[in-house]
């Protein structure tokens, strides 16, 4: 029996070639590319989800500010390729790919179980499941388009800590030409878990990775950054204080050389 190429997804009439960025439809190749097709793969990563604006902005536009007026023409533009229906507009929240993998599909891509264990992922799931109760770093790795992102964010629904105990992030790609770009969303999202705003000091210090929030003491690169990794160390104490349990830290082959430092002694 031929094997089934895991970077290849299909979804009724649809058929993404993750690694040749191609999208077929019938069979026949239609022109998504460029930014259109990030949008639609940021979609079919996340189809267990809707997919607030913003989030999608940030993850194919990175390093740019970019109106959400062309994030709706691309969805527009890939509605005539793939069908009205394929994506659903949440009013207020976002969009949702909706279409349902075909049995290939969801062998090789690992689509949701009845049972709400991801299809052929059981035992990753298992052994990231056993990490998280060890207080253990773990690291999953993979092609992309295979389902490590949905693999994650099963991992956050169906834990018996609950949801809330998680704080999702990942890098980006362009993080890598910003110092602390990958931490800084990171915190940013630790921070919102929290019941009262941050202290002055402690904000400020975290300014070094996040600029809007203060200015920081001034310091040499070697103290700036011990300070740094302090801060960060604080927050998240505070943050396991009030429930949080672990980090799930998505896509960081994108992550920049600064941010991968400071997780590292974290």
């Amino acid at each position: 029996m031929q094997a089934l190429d895991p970077l290849v997804q299909r979804f009724g009439p649809l058929e993404l070639r993750v690694t040749q960025r191609e999208l077929l439809v019938d069979g026949r190749p239609v022109p998504v590319r460029g930014r259109a097709w990030d949008v639609l793969l940021a979609l079919v990563e996340r189809r267990d989800r809707v997919v607030g604006k913003q989030e999608l902005l940030d993850l194919v536009w990175p390093d740019a500010a970019v109106e959400e007026g062309n994030l709706q023409t691309h969805i527009s533009a890939l509605r005539r390729h793939i069908g009205r229906s394929a994506i659903a507009t949440v009013p207020g929240r976002g969009y949702r790919f909706v279409l349902a993998p075909s049995a290939t599909a969801a062998d090789a891509s690992a689509g949701a179980g009845s049972a709400g264990v991801l299809l052929g992922r059981a035992a990753e799931r298992e052994a990231l499941a056993r990490a998280i109760d060890a207080g253990a770093l773990a690291l999953l790795c993979g092609e992309a388009g295979i389902g490590k992102s949905r693999l994650l964010a099963d991992l956050q629904q169906t834990h018996p800590l609950g949801a809330r105990a998680f704080v999702l992030a990942g890098a980006r790609p362009g993080d890598g030409a910003t110092p602390y770009a990958t931490v800084a969303r990171l915190l940013r999202r630790v921070a919102a878990r929290l019941a009262a705003p941050l202290p002055d000091a402690l904000r400020h210090e975290l300014a070094r990775a996040v600029p809007e929030w203060g200015t920081p003491a001034p310091a040499s690169e070697g103290e700036g950054r011990a300070r740094l990794a302090q801060a960060c160390a604080r927050l998240l104490a505070d943050a396991v204080r009030q429930g949080v349990r672990a980090l799930l830290l998505d896509d960081l082959h994108f992550a920049d050389d600064a941010s991968i430092g400071l997780l590292q002694p974290l």
